[in-house]
């Protein structure tokens, strides 16, 4: 399967979340970046050492970010992103099959 290049982003969740809603500009921009680099990698790594430079970032803010995430396998991931993108697969996946089927059906339409 390619690989899945954007995700849905629901401004109204973005707004409304009460652990959002209390988070800096400076965290929410971290977090952004984070759930971006998460979705892109299938994952982040755990150390907070090695965030810290690849965000560029404090401790503050991205302990603040890292309680949106979970850890699994040593790696933080998102539960919110984890279902955007099995329903990016599913979505992928399927419109695959679809062109599949009609570009099979176009060749037996087109054939002498």
């Amino acid at each position: 399967m390619a690989k899945l290049h954007w995700f849905p982003f629901y401004y109204l969740d973005w707004l409304s979340d009460s652990d959002l809603v209390m988070m800096t500009y400076s965290e929410k921009g971290l977090f952004i970046d984070m759930l971006s680099r998460c979705y892109n990698e299938d994952g982040l790594s755990s150390d907070i050492k090695k965030l810290m430079r690849l965000f560029k970032c404090d401790a503050d803010d991205l302990n603040e970010c890292m309680k949106m995430f979970y850890i699994k396998d040593e790696k933080l991931f998102n539960k919110k992103l984890d279902a955007i993108k099995k329903d990016q697969k599913k979505i992928s996946t399927s419109r695959s099959k679809a062109g599949k089927a009609s570009a099979e059906t176009t060749y037996k339409n087109n054939k002498c």
